[in-house]
């Protein structure tokens, strides 16, 4: 839990809308998302900037910041969706936690190379 409100503090994870944090719900793609997103801000300084396309029809719903965490996923090729759709409201598997933390995290080292 010490971890969780460390990121809290530095504004990387965000709780609901209704005041809530709820850290034993299950973790969607969309959250996975928004972390990575977020964390990217904090690394290099500056929110990304993704292109002005639509990736997805089924981030149509969601804000802007997580639309444009779902498309920073996609640009950086951190994840990808599938059948034409992101699922962002699908519980994030172990195995696609993995795959993006291991990209994300080639990102970011790219960062630090230039």
């Amino acid at each position: 839990m010490k971890e969780l409100e460390k990121a809290y503090a530095n504004g990387v994870a965000k709780g609901y809308p209704d005041q809530t944090f709820k850290p034993y719900a299950d973790v969607t793609r969309a959250h996975l998302a928004l972390l990575f997103y977020r964390t990217y801000e904090k690394v290099n300084g500056t929110p990304y900037q993704p292109k002005p396309l639509a990736y997805f029809p089924d981030i149509a719903r969601y804000n802007q910041e997580t639309q444009n965490a779902i498309a920073m996923l996609v640009e950086l090729n951190i994840a990808e969706g599938s059948g034409g759709n992101f699922m962002p409201n699908e519980q994030a598997t172990r195995a696609q936690a993995a795959k993006m933390l291991v990209n994300f995290i080639e990102v970011l080292g790219r960062l630090e190379n230039k």
